[in-house]
C-alpha cells in the first residue's frame, strides 16, 4: 500500500523539470549584479568628482561610504529579498548621483 502512494498521490514532481533555478544561482546571479553596479557607481562617483573640478558640493566621500555600506551588506547576507533591496539601492543611489551631477556640470 505504501508503494501506491509513493508512486501517485503524494509524488512530487521534480522542481528542476518545472524550471526552477537553484538558490545558490539567484544569489549568486544578485550578488554579481550588485559587485558590477557598485564598480560603476564608484567609478561614475570618481567622475563627477573630477569633473567638477574641485566644485566643494559633491562630496567624493560621502557617496564613496554609501557605496561600501552596500558592498558590505551584500557581502554578510544570503537572503534574496535583502539582495534585491541592495539592488534597488544601487538604482537609487545612481539616480541620485545624476540628478546632484546635473547641478555641477
Amino acid at each position: 500500500m505504501a508503494g501506491k502512494y509513493a508512486t501517485t498521490d503524494f509524488m512530487v514532481p521534480e522542481v528542476e523539470a518545472m524550471g526552477a533555478v537553484p538558490i545558490e544561482s539567484t544569489i549568486g546571479t544578485l550578488r554579481n549584479d550588485i559587485a558590477a553596479r557598485c564598480t560603476v557607481l564608484q567609478q561614475r562617483a570618481k567622475a563627477i568628482s573630477s569633473a567638477g573640478h574641485g566644485h566643494g558640493a559633491f562630496r567624493l566621500r560621502f557617496w564613496e561610504n554609501r557605496i561600501t555600506q552596500i558592498r558590505e551588506a551584500h557581502a554578510a547576507t544570503f537572503s534574496i529579498q535583502e539582495l534585491k533591496h541592495l539592488k534597488r539601492q544601487c538604482q537609487t543611489l545612481s539616480l541620485e548621483m545624476e540628478e546632484f551631477a546635473k547641478g555641477l556640470l
